[in-house]
């Protein structure tokens, strides 16, 4: 029988918290712990555990500095669940336990990249595309509530970015109905996706029926509409 890995817990405090956008809290965790923290590749994410909670939440790194040992997580702030409670109220020291990191993507040389994912995503496409060559292509699509939300993101790499601002429709449908219209070859190509659950699971279906295999196909449901706590059982990270 499979066993997850049992990872390492660090105590951290947050050292700063900025509002990038009006729905994005940007929050820094520094510990002395951290001193053993290792982070080896863009998109890996953690899990914090708030109010000394025994159950985890997963979020991306945004940024790993192990210099100073500070570790950088982007929030989308939706006010509810435990995680949406601490965010909201995070100040300096304030205190966070986690584990981590794990990521089963890494960007394969030579292909083409797709990353597509809502607001959720964003911090994970990101990492993933500050840390690119510059001898890469990639097509990023990000859906969003509306334009407030779109960031300015550097990289080295040739970088398609598309924007899709929803403000009318189920939650992933644009963007569903976006990446569906597009035409990958399936040679050379790598597939990243990240947004509400359905989206998410309708889009590993047909994806895998056009012959996407496990290596090039990374999928997860970030989260629910209609539940505080998601967990996607079915993610490839």
């Amino acid at each position: 029988m499979h066993q997850r890995p049992v990872y390492r817990m660090f105590d951290t405090v947050v050292k700063r918290v900025e509002d990038i956008t009006p729905r994005m809290r940007r929050v820094s965790l520094y510990g002395d712990d951290l001193e053993e923290f290792r982070s080896d590749r863009p998109g890996q994410w953690i899990k914090l555990f708030f109010c000394d909670s025994d159950s985890g939440r997963a979020f991306t790194i945004r940024q790993w500095d192990p210099a100073s040992c500070e570790l950088v997580v982007d929030f989308v702030r939706h006010g509810h669940g435990l995680a949406g409670r601490w965010v909201r109220d995070a100040q300096p020291g304030t205190s966070v336990r986690l584990a981590g990191p794990r990521s089963d993507f890494q960007h394969r040389p030579g292909s083409k990249l797709f990353l597509f994912g809502d607001e959720t995503a964003l911090p994970a496409i990101s990492a993933i595309v500050e840390d690119l060559p510059a001898t890469a292509w990639v097509m990023a699509v990000v859906e969003v509530a509306d334009r407030c939300a779109i960031q300015q993101v550097a990289s080295r790499a040739s970088v398609r970015w598309h924007w899709i601002v929803n403000a009318q429709h189920e939650p992933g449908e644009p963007l569903a109905d976006y990446v569906r219209n597009l035409t990958l070859g399936a040679e050379s190509t790598q597939v990243w996706i990240a947004c509400e659950c359905n989206a998410a699971r309708a889009l590993r279906a047909e994806y895998r029926q056009m012959g996407s295999d496990k290596k090039s196909l990374h999928v997860s449901g970030y989260w629910k509409k209609g539940a505080a706590e998601h967990v996607d059982q079915e993610s490839d990270y």
